[in-house]
């Protein structure tokens, strides 16, 4: 329940057009990913400046790097990480795409990824509307039930991995 309205499904629904599919298609290719291919997508930064300047809050995860690494000594598959134009860079050893034309196309490119992992960002609700493997990486201090519900995954396909603490009091939910 969420300002008194029960809802039975939470995950959010993405409707993509021919335009969406196009763009992430060309976005994809200049990224040297090929049709059919595995790959990963990394949303390592929350707050978008262009948005809302005065509000602009990035906040990243710095083991993403680590993570980076780890994945390519164990797998041989591309990473892609979506950027906003204001960001600095994403972590070494990722393919960057800045900027791309616009959210659906981002979300074109999310919808074709075979694993999803991203901090509490929008971009981590884009994919929970798709049948896409995530892990949702938060950071908050969760200490009630009605706070996990709040925050916790949108889709039956994601992982939800937060602090120590929350893990701790939680690890048998």
């Amino acid at each position: 329940t969420c300002a008194g309205v029960l809802l039975d499904k939470r995950t959010p629904i993405v409707y993509l057009n021919e335009e969406d599919i196009s763009q992430a298609k060309i976005l994809l290719k200049k990224a040297g990913i090929q049709e059919d291919e595995n790959f990963i997508v990394l949303a390592c930064e929350t707050g978008v400046k262009s948005v809302s300047p005065e509000k602009h809050d990035p906040k990243a995860w710095d083991g993403f790097p680590g993570l980076v690494e780890k994945i390519h000594q164990k797998y041989k598959i591309k990473i892609l990480t979506l950027l906003p134009k204001s960001s600095i860079d994403g972590p070494p050893g990722t393919i960057r795409i800045r900027d791309e034309p616009t959210i659906r196309a981002g979300a074109a490119i999310i919808k074709q990824c075979s694993l999803f992992i991203g901090l509490d960002c929008g971009l981590t609700h884009v994919a929970s509307a798709f049948n896409v493997k995530t892990i949702a990486i938060h950071s908050i201090h969760v200490n009630s039930e009605m706070q996990i519900e709040l925050y916790g995954a949108l889709s039956p396909h994601a992982k939800f991995v937060s602090n120590n603490s929350f893990y701790d009091d939680h690890k048998n939910m």
